[in-house]
């Protein structure tokens, strides 16, 4: 093993056990892991498309079932899912 090689092991081994010791930053990986998975199984965990809807219903409250708005079905919570889907594109076309 080269000298450059056992020092990027070295400084990757480093950053691993800072991270470990950094519980903020542990829980925040969490919440960006949790959210790109969110984005990418948009379509299995929402199965109703977003856009779609009664504009009859637009003034009336929130379902008590749902909670989220006066529709059967909760589409609101689709789009808040499918919303994370626009966040992540536009974060990964900032960088």
């Amino acid at each position: 093993m080269n000298e450059d090689t056992l020092q990027k092991t070295t400084r990757a081994a480093e950053v691993w056990r800072r991270l470990k010791r950094n519980k903020a930053a542990i829980v925040g990986g969490v919440i960006v892991i949790l959210f790109v998975l969110v984005a990418l199984l948009a379509p299995i965990l929402a199965p109703y498309p977003p856009n779609e809807g009664d504009l009859a219903l637009r003034l009336k409250p929130p379902a008590p079932r749902t909670g989220w708005g006066p529709t059967p079905r909760p589409r609101h919570s689709e789009r808040v899912i499918y919303g994370a889907q626009v966040s992540l594109q536009i974060q990964v076309r900032r960088c």
